[in-house]
């Protein structure tokens, strides 16, 4: 399974709707690896704890169409949007356009919304993170930062470090094995 339908296409805000910096809400220990501390730092930068809830519809507006879809295909685009269904009956929803992956329960409500940031010079993609919000609270669940296609840091809103996957293998904290991909836990 490709990068994108695992963790679902996430997206980005303006560089202006964070407001709120690493250094407010995280930590850094002096134990841990330096690449650790700078992929905590690059993350959790010009992030902000909080998204504005009010600004999503609670009810994907196009339940009855998308499920539709789902019947015949896993992963389908729709102009500008991609929607991914997944084993579980839960399905995102992401826009190319404003680099927001919308994440809905199997009856079509709002669950997450994760947010991608990164830098665009050179047309680069890496390194990149995504922000998982949860739906209605709009507190930040974790974030995911890429530094390539295989390296992935996953970190709490405290900022401690959850996960760390390289390839398809993934630890915790003790070094255990994960057994999914990614998760923000």
């Amino acid at each position: 399974m490709s990068f994108f339908s695992k963790l679902g296409v996430a997206m980005i805000l303006s560089a202006t709707m964070f407001t709120v910096h690493a250094k407010d809400f995280i930590t850094l220990s002096e134990t841990e690896p330096p690449e650790i501390q700078k992929a905590r730092q690059l993350a959790f930068k010009n992030s902000k704890p909080q998204l504005d809830p009010e600004k999503y519809a609670a009810v994907d507006p196009q339940y009855e169409e998308n499920k539709k879809q789902s019947l015949t295909k896993r992963k389908f685009f729709r102009g500008n949007r991609s929607i991914t269904y997944f084993e579980d009956g839960t399905y995102g929803v992401s826009d190319f356009d404003t680099f927001e992956s919308l994440h809905y329960d199997p009856s079509g409500n709002l669950k997450t919304i994760i947010v991608k940031k990164f830098d665009r010079k050179d047309n680069i993609y890496f390194p990149n993170a995504d922000l998982q919000y949860e739906y209605p609270s709009g507190q930040l669940k974790g974030i995911a930062y890429r530094l390539s296609p295989d390296e992935i840091y996953g970190f709490r809103p405290d900022g401690t470090l959850s996960t760390h996957c390289i390839n398809d293998r993934c630890l915790d904290l003790t070094q255990k094995v994960r057994i999914d991909k990614f998760v923000f836990e």
